[in-house]
């Protein structure tokens, strides 16, 4: 081959063992045989530091200017928009990977992985140990984890391997021509979504553990990677972020009463086949704020209820549900986090802020109030000043004077 190249040119390859090509005079690089008008006037050629490359040119240009390859053009790429660095290097692959499943989709895949092996593991240990529960969850959470990662290994093999196949696949006799990643979110959240139900609310991880908070960490990430996927389902989850729900602080406290009462619900189904009665007081309060919190919110909705039914219901679900939570929480069953836990609370909270704007007409802003009570900034409020001068102080507070406006001179040509 070096005896067809043009003057100046040589051949050189990477530390991949792929060939590619350079001018020793001027520094251009290349992945293609060099034309006959790509040659240069003949000059002493200077030396520069190999790098990267693997063969015997000594004039051969370092790994960090070696040329781009575009996947799918003349020297045998696979298709892809996207470059290829020519370097091999773990960073490099992982780019490549990246640049096929796209950017925001590579973190969250990667968080499946690893959700995934952790409920796995801690599935097969679980089966290992008699711990009270049956071992028909315990094999259905090994099996959830091994699935999982087999498929996300898979993904990104082929994505690695076929970066062209991966971007250009469709399934076939499908409407919308259904690409391999949305397939595969889909797969995911159908995936995951039956698993955290089962596996948090029933067995073998109803209260907090490694395995739990994965489990829900891979159905979170799910659902992104599937909002990530379909702009139909990214724009509903953009409709619900500016929805008037967020600014009506009466609407996020029932519809968020409405979602931790159904938690409270299902997590309590468990304990009342265990004859326990705080369990069947909490499935009852469940169902019963479920439909309230919704009725009302409909009612407010369409501007129906009165402020003085509004507060026999506030006060009437603020009531039900602070007694639920001394029930549950300080005795059983759900004196240990897990989803009954934090549904308790969370709609004991909800209803706590309902009640107080209902009866003061303002927001109960616990959130913020927690982050203030934790913050090291100075309290700032009405008659408190910012900082108290002694009057032994020689230090004097400096009033720095308003801008006066810059008008123009008409002298100014």
């Amino acid at each position: 081959m070096a005896e067809s190249l043009p003057p100046n040119w040589r051949a050189a390859k990477d530390s991949d063992g792929k060939e590619y090509y350079f001018n020793e005079l001027t520094g251009e690089t290349s992945w293609v045989v060099p034309a006959e008008g790509d040659s240069r006037p003949e000059a002493a050629p200077v030396k520069v530091d190999i790098g990267g490359a693997t063969d015997s040119g000594e004039f051969a240009p370092p790994s960090d200017v070696l040329p781009v390859a575009t996947y799918g053009s003349a020297d045998g790429g696979n298709g892809s928009s996207h470059p290829r660095p020519a370097a091999s290097s773990l960073a490099a692959k992982y780019q490549d990977v990246q640049a096929t499943l796209g950017e925001e989709m590579m973190p969250r895949l990667l968080i499946v992985l690893a959700c995934s092996i952790i409920v796995m593991v801690q599935s097969a240990i679980s089966l290992s140990r008699p711990d009270g529960f049956a071992e028909g969850p315990k094999k259905y959470g090994i099996a959830v984890g091994a699935i999982s990662l087999g498929f996300c290994l898979m993904l990104m093999g082929f994505a690695r391997a076929k970066p062209a196949l991966f971007s250009d696949w469709i399934v076939p006799k499908v409407p919308g021509q259904l690409t391999l990643m949305q397939l595969f979110a889909i797969f995911l959240v159908a995936w995951w979504g039956p698993a955290a139900f089962v596996l948090t609310f029933f067995a073998p991880f109803r209260q907090t553990s490694n395995a739990y908070f994965a489990t829900w960490a891979a159905t979170i990430a799910a659902l992104f990677a599937l909002g990530k996927s379909f702009a139909r389902v990214a724009s509903t989850f953009k409709a619900l972020a500016d929805s008037p729900v967020h600014s009506d602080d009466n609407a996020k406290s029932l519809l968020g009463l409405a979602l931790s009462s159904f938690v409270v619900l299902v997590s309590a189904i468990e304990s009342t086949g265990e004859g326990l009665s705080e369990g069947i007081f909490a499935l009852v309060v469940g169902c019963v704020s479920v439909l309230l919190s919704v009725f009302v919110y409909v009612l407010k909705d369409r501007k129906k209820i009165g402020m003085v039914l509004q507060k026999i219901f506030a006060l009437m679900l603020f009531l039900l549900w602070i007694a639920v939570a001394i029930v549950t929480t300080f005795a059983q069953p759900f004196n240990t986090t897990g989803n009954g836990f934090f549904g308790t609370w969370f709609a004991t909270a909800c209803a706590s802020s309902f009640a107080y704007q209902t009866f003061f007409g303002a927001d109960l802003q616990l959130g913020r109030a927690l982050a203030r009570s934790l913050s090291f900034a100075p309290i700032v409020g009405p008659g408190l000043p910012m900082t108290t001068v002694s009057e032994e102080s020689s230090v004097q507070p400096q009033v720095v004077p308003p801008m006066m406006p810059v008008t123009p001179s008409s002298n100014v040509a």
